[in-house]
């Protein structure tokens, strides 16, 4: 289902976040993203619990959003639709530095081939203190103050670089104006580019360390700091419109569809029911009966068998793609899943 964004509201918050209320529409392949006028509340994030359960598996959850809009307003989503997958909403933060702090948004990757690996290190110094060490694929997000010293260390652990016309390169921007931009394709072991700068409150540098080829490009500079907390669907026929003069509130609900799980019926990824399934699939198969066009799972789970690749041995690695199923367990008496 390919959904375009064509509204959203905004909500400032605490430590320096501003949460977006985004209405994506299905089919919608515009470019004008409508802005509504935010009211004093205009979001609000409830809990549904469906039992008195204290630590319920599931916890399905509502968020309604309150715009103020006038009895001239045309450009505004269709709550007569009687399509439930009409408007797709997403709910993000995104920090927004003060005047007396500015944000390091880093990304560190290195080339991988067969058995070969060209690792790329990268350093980030504050003050003369080393707060990021890492030669993996790698990113974070740092809160330095006004007036530190930041830098930004790219080091190489081999002196031929990647096939193909690899390089080992460096980026720096500020603000989205690039700083700092050197490609080094025949280095020698030690730290061989290195960028220093003193942090301006309200800027968002990016920095990005990668080794790479023309085939096997890097992730380039990270995206702004946005973090995607929750996503669901409007619920078209729950609206409140006051008859009052002057700005209107429309308040309006989208909900996450997990308390409508209950009802559907499990489908494996495979109609065999004897081919095993991974947990991580169990859940997977459940989350795509709400039809979400994209969505993460967090893994917050750290109780591994022996035998399992645990956190040690990669951040990647967690028990539930490590766990099996087989489908045929999900059988009722009847012959049909649930």
């Amino acid at each position: 289902m390919a959904c375009g964004k064509k509204y959203t509201i905004q909500s400032a918050g605490k430590q320096n976040l501003i949460f977006t209320y985004e209405i994506w529409e299905k089919d919608y392949a515009g470019t004008t993203v409508t802005q509504l006028k935010s009211d004093k509340v205009p979001i609000l994030h409830n809990l549904i619990a469906e039992s008195d359960a204290p630590f319920a598996a599931i916890l399905p959850s509502v968020i309604s959003a309150t715009a103020l809009i006038n009895i001239f307003d045309t450009n505004l989503p269709d709550f007569m639709s009687t399509d439930d997958h009409k408007y797709l909403v997403k709910l993000t933060a995104n920090y927004v530095p003060g005047p007396s702090t500015a944000y390091v948004i880093w990304q560190n990757y290195r080339f991988s081939q067969g058995m070969f690996t060209y690792n790329c290190t990268m350093r980030i110094l504050v003050n003369g203190i080393l707060i990021v060490n890492t030669n993996t694929v790698d990113k974070g997000f740092l809160v330095v103050s006004d007036g530190d010293i930041v830098e930004i260390q790219l080091s190489y652990d081999a002196v031929s670089a990647p096939p193909g016309d690899g390089v080992w390169k460096m980026i720096v921007d500020k603000d989205g104006v690039e700083q700092y931009n050197v490609n080094e394709p025949s280095p020698s072991p030690g730290v061989n580019q290195s960028y220093t700068f003193m942090a301006m409150g309200g800027s968002v540098y990016r920095a990005v360390t990668e080794s790479t080829n023309p085939t096997h490009p890097g992730p380039g500079l990270p995206d702004t700091y946005t973090k995607e907390l929750w996503q669901g669907f409007l619920i078209n026929d729950q609206v409140d419109v006051p008859f009052i003069a002057g700005l209107i509130p429309l308040k309006f609900d989208a909900v996450d569809g997990l308390a409508l799980l209950k009802n559907s019926l499990y489908a494996p990824a495979n109609r065999d029911i004897n081919v095993l399934e991974s947990l991580l699939q169990v859940v997977k198969n459940c989350l795509d009966k709400i039809q979400f066009p994209s969505y993460n799972i967090n893994v917050c789970i750290s109780v591994f068998a022996v035998g399992m690749n645990d956190r040690g041995a990669g951040t990647q690695y967690e028990p539930l793609s490590q766990s099996y199923y087989a489908p045929r367990n999900w059988l009722n008496s009847d012959g049909t899943l649930s």
